[in-house]
């Protein structure tokens, strides 16, 4: 049961020798490479989370490290999987994960049958709901090139994953991130990437209200009304009119659900 304390005395190595502007040693590095191939997935504290996040940047590097990071992306699913612990917990590891060896990190996320594949997407969507996106992190290159590789399946797999929307300010109106834009440009078929986006459009946990939230997602498609593929014109337009109707029917429950709080209040 020693091995929080083993990363514990890495990581103070790693961080020391790093201060000094020395390089790591192979030594170093190896140690690292052994522990990281040792991990097992429980409900972590963020404080070791951390220190593995920066372990794995430092040592987890070429071929041998690319191996490594695969086993780890399979530990952690199966462990999700079982309930044995949470992605929540994960989040310092999984960006250190996607930063140092992105394409590896991508091919064992999301692999396997389609029951697998549902697992890696939702990894990466609890995470994007409660912490940070790990994806975030990864350079549109490198994404861009990983979905290249089988564009009819990655394209949807990505636009399911990454964050398709931001603020220039809390007031200003929702933009399509870069990301976003470029799945959907180079998508072979860029009607699946707009359902995946679309899917992203429901929060499953919020708060105020979730048909203001909707509302705003949906006012995205607006921006795509002139869009020079017919199918994805004939899209939004379906899509507008749905959501419009399921906005509706959202502001009508949120009607009844404040009155029956204001009846028991009364």
């Amino acid at each position: 049961d020693g091995f929080g304390v083993a990363i514990e005395i890495l990581y103070m190595r790693l961080h020391s020798d790093k201060d000094r502007n020395q390089g790591y040693a192979p030594e170093i590095i190896n140690a690292g490479c052994e522990l990281m191939r040792q991990l097992t997935f429980m409900k972590k504290k963020d404080r070791e989370d951390y220190r593995l996040g920066a372990v794995v940047k430092s040592c987890l590097v070429g071929e041998k490290g690319a191996a490594i990071v695969q086993e780890i992306c399979r530990k952690l699913k199966d462990s999700v999987s079982k309930c044995e612990t949470h992605a929540f917990y994960h989040d310092e590891l999984l960006q250190g994960l996607c930063s140092l060896q992105p394409t590896a990190t991508l091919d064992a996320l999301f692999s396997g049958d389609a029951a697998e594949l549902k697992l890696g997407i939702r990894i990466i969507d609890d995470l994007r709901k409660l912490k940070k996106n790990p994806i975030d992190v990864v350079q549109e290159v490198e994404l861009l090139g990983w979905c290249d590789q089988d564009p009819q399946t990655r394209y949807p797999i990505i636009a399911a994953a990454v964050a398709i929307s931001h603020r220039a300010n809390d007031a200003a109106p929702k933009q399509w991130t870069n990301i976003a834009l470029r799945l959907l440009e180079n998508a072979p078929d860029r009607v699946e990437v707009l359902k995946q986006f679309v899917r992203q459009f429901r929060p499953m946990s919020w708060s105020g209200s979730r048909a203001a939230i909707i509302e705003s997602n949906a006012k995205l498609l607006d921006k795509l009304e002139s869009h020079s593929d017919p199918a994805v014109v004939q899209f939004v337009a379906e899509e507008t009119l749905r959501l419009g109707q399921a906005i509706q029917a959202e502001r009508r429950a949120e009607t009844v659900t404040d009155r029956e709080k204001d009846e028991r209040f009364e």
